[in-house]
């Protein structure tokens, strides 16, 4: 009788210890995947706050007139679109 009980108590202890590692390894991958989701939000954010400069800068309306104004039209018009600022 006293070989089952200890059997036993050993058995529920190292179901108990294996049951609080995996919940200590799915809290940290639920912690890790939140905190992965906001700083992708807070990127986000801080990208839009340039697409009121960009904007101003992005005038199709009035063409460079040297090559290198005409580059740098198009790279400040591709970057509005790689920052989603289409329409902003």
């Amino acid at each position: 009788m006293g070989a089952r009980y200890a059997l036993a108590v050993a058995a529920v202890g190292g179901l108990l210890f294996v049951a609080s590692l995996v919940g200590s390894v799915a809290y940290t991958r639920y912690v890790a995947e939140q905190s992965a989701q906001q700083q992708a939000e807070e990127r986000h954010r801080q990208d839009l706050l340039w697409c009121s400069l960009l904007g101003r800068l992005d005038q199709t309306d009035q063409p460079a007139t040297t090559e290198r104004g005409r580059a740098v039209q198009r790279d400040i018009h591709q970057l509005r679109q790689d920052l989603g600022c289409e329409g902003r």
